[in-house]
């Protein structure tokens, strides 16, 4: 697979990778156009997209968490 593009839109992502796809932290701050800091800052203060935890070490958000997440933006 390769790495999501930042101009890819949403709905695009979400056909091609399928809603319930886990993007590890690394593609989602891409994605996102944030850095890694800003990208912690934003899920503990509560306005970033759900994370979800892989494993213990491991996280990562679901594709539809962060098509919610562009939505509550708008």
């Amino acid at each position: 697979m390769t790495t999501p593009s930042t101009d890819v839109t949403s709905a695009a992502l979400a056909q091609e990778l399928g809603c319930d796809r886990i993007m590890s932290f690394q593609v989602w701050c891409l994605l996102a156009n944030v850095s890694a800091t800003t990208a912690k800052r934003l899920i503990a203060s509560g306005r970033g997209p759900k994370l979800t935890h892989v494993s213990e070490r491991c996280m990562g958000v679901r594709v539809s968490d962060h098509v919610a997440w562009l939505a509550q933006l708008e």
